[in-house]
């Protein structure tokens, strides 16, 4: 039987994407809970790694209905030992989770950006996807493994990852994220955000993927 993940999506606007292909390629058999769903806190240490997606809502907003199970969640993970793969509001969950503060950022960061990287970590420098709002401070548990001129972009924590951008996207979950939140973003931003996916949707989908096996390999050192 084939290991298992745990894909925890908040919205209907933004499934697992190439994430969830990517899992599926490796050999992986993928299980996704909607974070809004009846469900309760499932036993983590059954699955290889759970993963976090991204939301338009705030980490740290306690008024959402399903933000406490979600915390919930992510202590389970915590103590099976489970590693995480949090992307955007999953990497602000994530860190949360860790005892890390998660607020408003100065200014949104959007865009097509390449990453600072540190010499821990042998990914592609970019160009990646940024879309957020929110930011965290890093968990004094990890380590630091990518930034933008904005701040923290990525983190680990023992096997656990937090990636602020969205190696997941494809061009029709982008098209419904500028719906839902797009009306404050100028033609030439639009543009520019469509612009790798329509130009070279092959190496986004492959810089995607060497990131994921990145930490996969970590899962496995």
């Amino acid at each position: 039987m084939a290991e298992r993940v745990l894909i925890l999506q908040h919205e209907a606007s933004a499934p697992p994407g190439n994430f969830g292909e990517w899992a599926l390629e490796r050999g992986f058999a993928v299980e996704v809970l909607m974070a809004d769903d009846r469900w309760e806190v499932p036993d983590l240490s059954d699955y290889a790694f759970v993963g976090s997606l991204g939301s338009p809502e705030h980490s740290y907003d306690d008024e959402l209905p399903w933000l406490a199970r979600e915390l919930d969640f992510l202590a389970a993970a915590h103590a099976s030992e489970t590693p995480v793969c949090g992307i955007c509001f999953g990497s602000q969950s994530l860190a949360r989770s860790l005892g890390a503060e998660t607020r408003l950022a100065d200014a949104v960061e959007v865009g097509w950006l390449d990453l600072d990287l540190s010499a821990e970590i042998a990914i592609p420098a970019g160009p990646w996807f940024f879309w957020h709002e929110d930011c965290f401070a890093v968990p004094e548990s990890a380590e630091l493994l990518a930034t933008t001129p904005r701040g923290p972009a990525l983190f680990r924590s023992g096997r656990s990852w937090g990636i602020q951008f969205h190696p997941e996207v494809f061009p029709k979950a982008l098209e419904a994220w500028i719906v839902l939140s797009g009306g404050n973003l100028d033609e030439a931003t639009l543009a520019s955000m469509r612009r790798n996916l329509e130009t070279e949707p092959g190496p986004a989908r492959e810089r995607a993927f060497a990131l994921y096996d990145a930490f996969l390999a970590g899962l496995r050192d």
